[in-house]
């Protein structure tokens, strides 16, 4: 009886899961095509609106969109309600701002999201619901199979089938009790199992792969074999899957990856996964495969010996709120490359050291001329990640081309809300914090803090054309830019062939009266230059008038916060959105009347929501 009714419990649930809500102008839709079951991706897609009450002109980073998931389960969550990775740690996982997000429910239930737009004057919310299924009635009695070392233990779910004793682990993925539709397979917790050939996931249908016992014992570890991948997609046909909570651990010889697309598919969801010293990478879509409607989220992946730790190309995805690096030095490349992202939110992340001439994150576009819009990267969001440079990377964020003289085309992007913070870096000439092509972007609300480094030039934000890209109609609004080295140091700088460029509101204090600064440099055409730092205030003594008194210690963003009485606190001319949302997510209260520059709101004029107040 019990597996009847939640057999018509999803019957009823899946009828319901995709749909297209509107208000006016604005349009989300969220769709879930896989079965309803926790835990369950619910990516939403916003980019149909066009506007509020009126059209508006690049809505995707014109418009404010607040999203909020509903949900109720997050008090709960042993692994806390916000964000641990995140550039602010006090950001709750039950929110998201922009056009594109997403949100993985874990538990059973009936959940409402809500986005709420806004242009400054006008509001409009749209609302879904959809129900999700509990694990144990989707994956009931023999559906579900518990692997463990000697004794089953505890935790396996009731009436599901114990597996003999083995420490097998591809062997088990491979078998019919877990590579078939309707299939759980667990691990023990606390118990170590091998991988001597690669864990073969092939066949359609819904499926989870994780592990059992007490959630305070540790994850069950899977030791590979050289060369061997923990996990290797390699059915097109694969979909909707889960795989959670195991930790694989490589002997860093090899090209084996933790786990590896070697096909295009949808509806994967990776999370809480550790991988490390693999002889490969970490999460890699080989080739030019991609995961469509899929979750990477709060994963930790670091000390792989050969390639990027995360890549890939990514559809109608989110990657959230997971520790990516460091590098192995002189083997690893990039902490994380993606590419060809459409509709992706990479989000409230930590990534970290790479290798000697990487970079921390790279965004590469392939050639329009080879397949036309699907080689575009656009509709994507870059938002309230931790970027650490280490001692070793020259360009710690970029966006670029996959290749030299390519027509790659970036649009409708944002990247903001970032603490990029640059390290006791010693080799090359230059660091830049920034580095950004393509159309129709906005970078804004980003905090740069470029003091470690000790080499000869450093760059806040560089907006250049890269191969046939030429940049256009980028906005750069309301970032800070600091550093105290004695070195050339440019906030932002717009160069030969930057068309229609608005920098406006940004905060620069380099505190050194000595060699050159700025805080814009422009060779662009028909650039805006609105109300940013002059450079006399760029190169304001620690005291001076033009100082703009940060609270302090300069160690988190908190100490970013303008003080009481700064000239950055009233300087600015506003512009909606970039200046309603703050670095700390904070409603400006005084906003209408007094403008600011910079990242962060001086903290006596700040109304911030929940633990964000700090």
């Amino acid at each position: 009886m019990k597996t009847i009714l939640a057999a018509l419990l999803l019957l009823f649930a899946f009828g319901a899961q995709a749909a297209t809500v509107t208000n006016g102008l604005v349009s989300c839709t969220d769709s879930i095509t896989a079965t309803p079951t926790a835990p369950q991706y619910v990516p939403i897609d916003c980019t149909a609106t066009t506007g509020v009450v009126t059209a508006a002109t690049n809505p995707f980073s014109r418009l404010e969109f607040r999203v909020n998931f509903g949900d109720t389960a997050l008090a709960s969550d042993p692994n806390g309600a916000t964000w641990a990775n995140a550039a602010n740690t006090a950001l709750s996982k039950n929110q998201a701002y922009g056009a594109v997000s997403g949100h993985v429910y874990q538990t059973a239930g009936t959940f409402t999201w809500t986005v709420t737009v806004s242009n400054g004057t006008e509001v409009r919310s749209v609302s879904n619901s959809n129900t999700i299924a509990a694990a144990n009635d989707t994956f009931d009695g023999a559906a579900t199979t518990c692997y463990f070392n000697t004794t089953v233990g505890t935790g396996c779910p009731p009436d599901s089938t114990e597996a003999a004793a083995t420490d097998d682990f591809d062997a088990a993925i491979v078998s019919a009790s877990c590579n078939a539709s309707g299939k759980r397979c667990l691990f023990q917790r606390g118990s170590t199992f091998t991988a001597s050939a690669d864990g073969d996931v092939s066949t359609a249908g819904v499926r989870l792969i994780g592990a059992y016992g007490p959630a305070t014992d540790p994850l069950p570890i899977i030791n590979l074999d050289a060369g061997i991948h923990g996990l290797n997609i390699n059915g097109a046909a694969v979909a909707d899957v889960r795989i959670m909570d195991l930790n694989f651990v490589g002997d860093a010889t090899g090209l084996g990856n933790a786990i590896n697309f070697s096909a295009s598919v949808s509806g994967v969801t990776i999370l809480r996964v550790t991988s490390n010293d693999t002889g490969g990478a970490g999460i890699v879509l080989s080739g030019a495969h991609t995961l469509t409607g899929g979750a990477i989220q709060e994963s930790t992946l670091y000390n792989h010996n050969n390639g990027t730790i995360l890549f890939g190309r990514f559809a109608n995805s989110v990657i959230l709120g997971n520790l990516v690096g460091p590098g192995n030095d002189g083997a690893a490349e990039h902490i994380s490359r993606f590419h060809r992202l459409k509709k992706v939110a990479v989000s409230f992340n930590t990534f970290q050291d790479p290798t000697a001439t990487r970079s921390v994150t790279t965004i590469r576009c392939d050639d329009f001329a080879v397949d036309g819009a699907a080689a575009d990267c656009n509709y994507f969001i870059y938002s309230d990640n931790k970027l650490l440079q280490g001692t070793r990377a020259t360009s710690i964020f970029k966006i670029e081309p996959n290749g030299v003289g390519i027509d790659a085309r970036a649009y409708d992007y944002l990247v903001e809300r970032n603490w990029v913070k640059t390290e006791a870096y010693t080799g090359g000439t230059s660091v830049v914090a920034l580095s950004i092509m393509g159309q129709r972007g906005a970078v804004r609300n980003n905090l740069l803090d470029l003091d470690g480094p000790t080499v000869a030039g450093r760059q806040g934000v560089n907006l250049s054309q890269a191969s046939l890209s030429v940049p256009e109609d980028i906005g750069i609004y309301n970032n800070t830019v600091y550093s105290n080295k004695a070195v050339s140091t440019i906030g932002v700088n717009v160069t030969t062939g930057s068309v229609n460029t608005i920098v406006q509101d940004n905060l620069c204090w380099f505190d050194v009266a000595t060699p050159t600064t700025t805080c814009l440099q422009n060779t662009g055409t028909n650039t805006t230059n609105n109300t940013n730092s002059t450079d006399a205030e760029t190169q304001a003594n620690a005291g001076s008038a033009n100082d703009p008194a940060f609270d302090g210690p300069l160690t988190s963003i908190f100490g970013f916060r303008i003080g009481t009485g700064s000239y950055a606190a009233t300087g600015g001319t506003g512009g909606f959105p970039a200046a309603n949302s703050d670095f700390f997510l904070c409603d400006d209260t005084t906003y209408a009347t007094n403008k600011r520059r910079g990242a962060t709101v001086p903290r006596v004029r700040a109304r911030c929501r929940g633990p964000a107040r700090q």
